[in-house]
């Protein structure tokens, strides 16, 4: 039986998310990525506490077969700052994490951007990809706008649904969106991007150790 609600959908890309077990942080403490379901309630970097839209369980294990560069990443404790992640987390290599400037070697407009995590792979010993959890379920979260939550002592970026992407997607996650944001039929997207510039892989500058 799913632990998830209806109106959650399985999804091959984009290789988005956060493991199972990943402790996010919600109105009542903290609770496993799995355990999330639609209406809950997330702490965001912004907007304080935003109810969950759409649960997206997504799987990389095709990506992954095309290229290992696509496995999943596990991030020790502390490997990015203080507490940045507070408890190793496995994430998947195209969600983005909200980085200090001071770790981006590049300008950007405010004390932090946003950045793939597949930027952190080779970067220090305490980031390996793990193809043990190439099979392995990940989640993602929407919301009413573009959000950034909190996972494990990180910021991650929610899913944020684009018109123009979805040709790209399956047809499960295509319908669901459309459903949870009929504006998407109109080829207008939901809502903006949040205030946070993205940067690149090769953004990233590691603390030295």
């Amino acid at each position: 039986m799913s632990l998830i609600a209806p109106l959650s959908v399985e999804t091959s890309p984009p290789l988005t998310g956060v493991g199972a077990l990943t402790p996010v942080r919600t109105a009542c403490g903290f609770r496993h990525a799995e355990r999330i379901r639609e209406g809950d309630l997330l702490v965001t970097r912004d907007n304080g506490l935003q109810p969950v839209q759409l649960v997206i369980r997504g799987s990389i294990a095709a990506a992954v077969r095309l290229s290992p560069e696509n496995a999943a990443l596990r991030v020790a404790r502390r490997t990015i700052g203080p507490m940045m992640p507070s408890a190793d987390i496995l994430i998947a290599p195209g969600q983005t994490i909200l980085t200090p400037a001071y770790l981006i070697r590049t300008a950007v407009n405010g004390p932090a951007a946003l950045l793939p995590a597949r930027a952190l792979g080779g970067t220090s010993d305490s980031v390996w990809r793990d193809r043990t959890a190439d099979d392995q379920p990940f989640y993602a979260f929407a919301f009413g706008r573009h959000e950034v939550l909190s996972a494990a002592g990180l910021w991650i970026e929610s899913y944020r649904p684009v018109a123009d992407r979805l040709g790209a997607i399956d047809d499960e996650l295509r319908e669901a969106l459309l459903r949870r944001y009929p504006q998407l039929r109109d080829k207008r997207d939901p809502f903006p991007p949040c205030r946070w510039d993205s940067v690149p892989p090769d953004s990233y500058l590691p603390q030295a150790t």
